[in-house]
């Protein structure tokens, strides 16, 4: 059952919980080990103005939920409030199962809250997964034959296309609001001759350190292994830069162009 918050609950929830970060492209800390914007592989910035046949529209978050409610799944809930002079459309709150360690715990909720739910932009696609936590909102998307993943931010998206086993072949950034469309790219990789080939195994250590310590890594011989292994971590992952980091570094698997710093890299975080 949905539940009302009153206006006292509502500021009092506002300073309890965080929104998605005002400054979400500038360099952040995790386990004292950064991320930069010039450590991505971000292929472009894509403007309303570069209309092609292959356009996605953008909508807001609230008209998301609206439009999508039925494909939210249902450790999801978004709880309705009434609170004279603030809009409906400016605020979401969601009841969200709490994680642990990256496991859900169905029986232990916690509320995260988005303001400015109307200017968060997010692709006008049905899901087939979300993950909302406090520092962001991934959602995966069937698109074509295969996948578009998107980490949405507050006034952003970042969109990993991605073939049918969700490895990314293309990441583009898109900044606005829902006058924007983002424009879909069709891989011309060929992805399933590259993951046979061996890996870099020291490139992909010196941009992952942590991987070194998987118990698996001696047998991560092909490009498949290190593409399976991040595939299986992003289940667990509920951090966008995090996301991202193992986007750009599969999209270096497939196309030779790995992240430039090698001081910069990130692992996964217990939380």
């Amino acid at each position: 059952m949905q539940q009302k918050y009153n206006e006292n609950e509502l500021n009092r929830m506002l300073k309890q919980y965080t929104t998605l970060p005002e400054h979400i492209d500038q360099p952040i800390n995790i386990d004292n080990i950064p991320i930069r914007n010039d450590d991505l592989i971000l292929n472009e910035n894509v403007s309303s103005n570069e209309k092609q046949e292959q356009s996605i529209p953008i909508t807001s978050l609230i008209n998301w939920t609206r439009k999508y409610n039925p494909s939210i799944p249902d450790n999801i809930k978004i709880v309705k409030f009434d609170i004279s002079g603030i809009s409906k459309d400016e605020y979401l709150l969601l009841k969200i199962s709490l994680y642990k360690n990256g496991i859900m715990l169905d029986s232990e909720k916690e509320l995260v809250m988005f303001k400015n739910a109307h200017n968060i932009p997010v692709l006008d696609l049905d899901i087939s997964e979300i993950m909302i936590y406090n520092s962001g909102i991934k959602m995966v998307h069937p698109f074509m034959d295969g996948f578009i993943k998107c980490y949405i931010g507050k006034n952003y998206i970042v969109t990993s296309m991605a073939d049918n086993r969700l490895i990314p072949y293309y990441i583009a950034k898109v900044k606005g609001s829902s006058n924007y469309d983002i424009i879909f790219k069709e891989n011309s990789i060929d992805i399933d001759q590259i993951l046979e080939e061996d890996v870099d195994r020291e490139i992909i250590k010196t941009l992952y350190p942590i991987i070194s310590k998987c118990k698996n890594w001696n047998e991560m011989i092909k490009n498949k292994d290190v593409c399976n292994y991040f595939i299986s971590l992003q289940e667990m992952i509920r951090d966008n830069y995090h996301h991202i980091k193992l986007d750009n570094i599969m999209i270096g698997i497939l196309t030779g162009k790995f992240p430039a710093d090698h001081n910069f890299a990130t692992h996964v975080i217990k939380q």
